[in-house]
């Protein structure tokens, strides 16, 4: 069961994101989902963080989500 979980540099490695932009989707609620198994014990769920990623899909530049 351990495996489904990642830790956040396998996250990273997995987006492409950086540890500071990871927190910063974290802190503003725009990211994966995750489990704060204590204050500095953070993990994802591998299958949770490919889903987020998919539901970014964008065919333009000028989609509604990305504008402002």
């Amino acid at each position: 069961m351990d495996s489904d979980f990642i830790d956040i540099d396998q996250t990273c490695e997995l987006t492409g994101l950086s540890r500071g932009g990871l927190a910063q989707l974290r802190f503003r609620g725009e990211g994966p989902p995750f489990y704060a198994i204590t204050p500095r014990k953070i993990r994802y769920r591998e299958t949770e963080v490919v889903e987020w990623m998919a539901s970014k899909r964008r065919q333009s530049t000028a989609d509604s989500a990305l504008a402002g």
